[in-house]
């Protein structure tokens, strides 16, 4: 740095010479490391980061673009630019689930016809899916909110066990006693009768056994 003019010696001494700076010095010393850069002396890549980042802040573009053809060659190449990032893929299950929220949102809106479509596409995607329960139950509200009961019906047979909570055991109830199957709705309801008599005798309607009569 000793062959530097002093002026430029000067403002590299001091802790912030940046408003200082003019485009007469940049101008200077971009000449001076413009010369040395023919011979690529390692000593000035310092400077010159030093000095792009001091013409960066004092004169803005102007002190930058005087620098734009020396500083690079100093530093060395320009790192290469990053790929394009990928675009994140949700995971299976949150798709899954996805695809379940907007059929019940549709189920919400008595949109049957789309709450079905979208749980075929569900069924289409995931044929084993995590949510393939949630999906059934669902299937069985929309069926019931449809007014289809033969469907209704198929679908409430398939259900597991499980599956089956006291709500959808006396819709299936209601859709057997209006069939006139009154063994299979009092069947579906036995479980349900201990905690629930009143609400299970009105899910079966004319198949509810009178009291005191063995079904």
């Amino acid at each position: 740095m000793n062959d530097l003019p002093d002026d430029v010696k000067a403002l590299l001494k001091r802790g912030d010479p940046a408003h200082d700076v003019t485009p007469r010095t940049v101008a200077r010393v971009a000449a001076r490391l413009e010369d040395e850069a023919a011979v690529s002396r390692p000593s000035l890549r310092p400077l010159a980061l030093g000095l792009a980042l001091l013409a960066s802040a004092a004169l803005g573009s102007a002190g930058t673009v005087a620098l734009s053809r020396v500083v690079p060659g100093l530093l060395g190449p320009a790192p290469a630019p990053l790929p394009p990032r990928a675009p994140v893929v949700a995971d299976p299950v949150t798709r899954e689930a996805a695809l379940l929220e907007q059929a019940l949102e549709a189920l919400n809106q008595r949109d049957t016809a789309k709450a079905l479509s979208v749980l075929d596409e569900r069924a289409r995607q995931f044929p084993a899916g995590v949510l393939e329960s949630e999906a059934r139950v669902l299937r069985v509200r929309v069926l019931l909110e449809r007014d289809d009961p033969g469907l209704a019906l198929a679908a409430l047979e398939r259900l597991p066990e499980a599956d089956l909570t006291p709500a959808l055991r006396l819709s299936w109830a209601r859709l057997l006693a209006s069939r006139g199957s009154c063994e299979q709705a009092i069947a579906v309801t036995s479980k349900l009768e201990a905690t629930q008599p009143e609400v299970v005798q009105a899910a079966l309607g004319v198949c509810a056994p009178v009291k005191g009569q063995t079904p």
